[in-house]
């Protein structure tokens, strides 16, 4: 046995049982202080996440759109799609679409299949008081102290996000 190693350190008289579990639980200690995502940052990441692979699939699959953007997303132009129908299109760009935004409500997807290559697609979830606010949104941050509000990814962008809102 090489000196130092692990295996060595272990038939030394002083290593017991104890000493394992007192190195294991320092290290579960800190693996506990580990901070998790707040429920807003989870969604805002799950939702580009997903965003960005239904976008890598229209790409993949379709020609490209005219450019341009409307100062108003209506939500209703876009039918809407089951999360499985979804994520059997996205199995090749992502391994698990989410079902749940951060605060463990069901995101909402839509995806206009009547056309092609389809004209809307997206992605919102009801924000922290579970109710959707409406079908039209006006493109743009939504102030701090507006809580509760929806967020809203359409067409290959965020159209209702919430001010300051870093999304990595």
């Amino acid at each position: 046995m090489r000196r130092g190693s692990v295996a060595a350190a272990f038939r030394r008289p002083g290593a017991t049982v104890g000493a394992l579990l007192v190195a294991f639980g320092v290290i579960m200690a800190a693996a506990c202080r580990v901070p998790s995502p707040t429920p807003k940052k989870r969604t805002l990441a799950d939702m580009r996440n997903a965003g960005v692979a239904l976008l890598a699939w229209l790409t993949d699959n379709f020609e490209p759109l005219s450019e341009g953007e409307a100062p108003v997303v209506d939500w209703s132009q876009c039918p809407p799609v089951t999360h499985a129908e979804l994520a059997a299109k996205l199995k090749l760009y992502i391994r698990d679409l989410p079902v749940e935004d951060g605060w463990r409500r069901p995101f909402e997807y839509c995806l206009d299949q009547r056309s092609r290559p389809p004209r809307y697609f997206g992605i919102r979830s009801a924000g922290s008081d579970g109710r959707f606010e409406g079908p039209r949104y006006r493109v743009g941050p939504i102030p701090e102290t507006e809580k509760g509000r929806d967020l809203v990814w359409f067409n290959g962008y965020f159209a209702a996000w919430p001010e300051q809102a870093a999304v990595r």
